[in-house]
C-alpha cells in the first residue's frame, strides 16, 4: 500500500492490504518495506513515528551503514545485518561501472546477479533475524536495505508468502518498485537509448539498476517452490517454522 505521507523516492509501503490465498486481508500498520532511512526530511521523520514502529531491520551492509547511517528513533530498537548471502556476490562489480556492462562482459554480469540474487532465501541470518522478529510479535516492523527494492523485495516476497499471499500477488509486490523508480528509470533509458536496441543486456541492467528485473523475481520464486513446493515448506525447512507457527501468525495479522 502506498503511503502519501513520504517520497516515492524512500519507496516505504505498506505490506497492508494484500489479500491472501484463502480471501483474508493482510492487516495495516504491521509490516512495512523501506529504502534507506538516511533522508528522511523532518516531515517524514514526524510521520514516521506515528507509525509507532518497535523494530528496524537494516539489511545493508557495514559498509553501507557507516556511509548513510539510519537515524536513531527514541523507543525503536534497531538490527542492523547485511541481507547478502555471499556465493560469489562479491565479485559482482554493483557500481555505474558495472551494470554499463554490454557484450560478453554484460551478459555474465547478468547471470552472476540472477545467481545473487536468487542464492539470497535461503540460509540468510538477516532474514532469520527479521522472521524471529515476526514470530516474536515485535511490530510493527520496518525492514529495509540502500533503495528498498532488491534485498528489501526479496525479503518481501518471504514476508508476503508467510502471511498466506499467492506468488501472483508477491510478484505484485515485488514489481511496484519500479513505479517508484518511474523516473531513474526513464532518465537512465533515455541516457542509453542508443545502445539498448544494440545490447539487450544494457537494458536489462540498467532495469535492475534503478528498478527491479521481472525475470529476478520470477526466478526467486521458481527457486523456492522448486525447491520445496510450497513457501510453508520452505519456511519450515530455512527458518524453523512449524505449521501451527504458520497458521498463528496468519490468524493474528490477517482479517
Amino acid at each position: 500500500m502506498r503511503m502519501e505521507q513520504f517520497r516515492d523516492t524512500v519507496n516505504i509501503r505498506d505490506l497492508g492490504g494484500y489479500q491472501t490465498r484463502d480471501g483474508r486481508v493482510i492487516k495495516c500498520g504491521y509490516f512495512y518495506r523501506s529504502g534507506t532511512l538516511a533522508h528522511l526530511t523532518e516531515q517524514e521523520t514526524e510521520e514516521f513515528y506515528k507509525l509507532k514502529v518497535k523494530t528496524i531491520i537494516d539489511l545493508r551492509t557495514d559498509a553501507e551503514c557507516r556511509a548513510n547511517p539510519d537515524p536513531e528513533f527514541e523507543g525503536v530498537a534497531i538490527s542492523q545485518h547485511s541481507g547478502v548471502v555471499s556465493t560469489g556476490g562479491e565479485e559482482i562489480d554493483f557500481s555505474p561501472k558495472g551494470m554499463h556492462l554490454i557484450g560478453a562482459e554484460g551478459k555474465k554480469q547478468l547471470k552472476d546477479l540472477f545467481g545473487y540474487y536468487t542464492d539470497m532465501p535461503y540460509h540468510n541470518d538477516a532474514f532469520r533475524i527479521l522472521l524471529n522478529h515476526i514470530k516474536e510479535g515485535n511490530l510493527p516492523v520496518v525492514f529495509h536495505c540502500h533503495s528498498g527494492k532488491d534485498r528489501t523485495g526479496v525479503a518481501a516476497m518471504v514476508v508476503l508468502g508467510l502471511l498466506g499471499c499467492d506468488r501472483e500477488t508477491i510478484m505484485e509486490d515485488y514489481l511496484l518498485s519500479n513505479r517508484y523508480c518511474e523516473e531513474a528509470l526513464k532518465k537512465a533509458f533515455a541516457e542509453n537509448d542508443a545502445d539498448l536496441s544494440l545490447y539487450p543486456e544494457r537494458k536489462e541492467l540498467l532495469q535492475m539498476q534503478h528498478g527491479v528485473l521481472p525475470a529476478i523475481g520470477e526466478s526467486v520464486l521458481n527457486g523456492i517452490y522448486g525447491k520445496y513446493g510450497s513457501m510453508e515448506n520452505y519456511l519450515i525447512a530455512e527458518y524453523d517454522f512449524t505449521e501451527e507457527m504458520i497458521a498463528a501468525i496468519r490468524v493474528k495479522y490477517t482479517e
